[in-house]
């Protein structure tokens, strides 16, 4: 007839449709849980599908349907090189969630665990906070575990240099040990969370490692100083 339904019924619609996803999404932020598989993602994609078909153009379903899709492909695969199209849905739906914290959570934990990158980790954790979020303890051990990345590959750099340069060496170690007690100060606080009980073994004995390098180095700089310097021969006389 000339007075259809679809149009009357289109707004409530989308608005049941957008709040079916707002209520995945709003779970994941607010909570401390850290298994992403305990989100419905997919419900939430589907539902911000249906959506952007009502209104292709609205940015904030855009953005968040590009932040399930960046989650969904984090959970299917969490190793680089796939790993790598979250990156560009986080991106894009940052893009399009300009004041939403959400999708620099999502950069933080790839960075953390996927690129292994501390340093643009941290950064993203200081965009979502800048956004009005405060770090639970989820984020909190993600952190702790960007540090404690970051000191293993320092302690195994620091292991590699030992025998060339006491100096490399030096510097190795001293970045190590300012990255393992940022972990610890991180960690101790919410110890038995997740698996932050664990991370806490391995900091404990990546300090061990790096007492006993430290030890050794100390030792051979004694030695250096106390070695006595060699005279150069006299010359004679013609």
């Amino acid at each position: 007839g000339p007075l259809p339904p679809a149009p009357s019924l289109a707004r409530p619609l989308r608005a049941n449709l957008l709040a079916t996803a707002g209520t995945v999404i709003d779970a994941y932020r607010n909570s401390s849980d850290p298994a992403l598989t305990d989100f419905d993602w997919s419900r939430a994609r589907l539902a911000l599908s249906y959506a952007l078909q009502l209104d292709p153009a609205d940015s904030t379903a855009r953005g968040q349907l590009a932040l399930c899709e960046g989650y969904i492909n984090l959970i299917g695969n969490p190793k680089l090189p796939a790993a790598q199209r979250s990156e560009t849905e986080f991106q894009v739906a940052a893009a399009d969630l300009s004041g939403s914290p959400d999708p620099h959570l999502g950069l933080a934990r790839l960075y953390v665990y996927v690129f292994r990158n501390a340093g643009l980790a941290l950064g993203q954790f200081s965009e979502a906070e800048r956004r009005g979020f405060r770090l639970g303890p989820r984020e909190l051990e993600q952190e702790g575990d960007a540090y404690l990345y970051r000191a293993e590959f320092e302690l195994g750099q620091a292991s590699r240099v030992a025998p060339t340069s006491m100096n490399e060496e030096d510097r190795w170690l001293r970045q190590t040990w300012n990255d393992l007690e940022r972990a610890r100060v991180l960690y101790e606080p919410i110890s038995g969370f997740s698996n932050v009980s664990t991370g806490l073994d391995h900091l404990y004995a990546d300090r061990k490692q790096q007492q006993e390098l430290r030890a050794s180095l100390s030792a051979a700089e004694s030695r250096a100083r106390q070695k006595p310097k060699t005279k150069p021969p006299a010359r004679r006389k013609t």
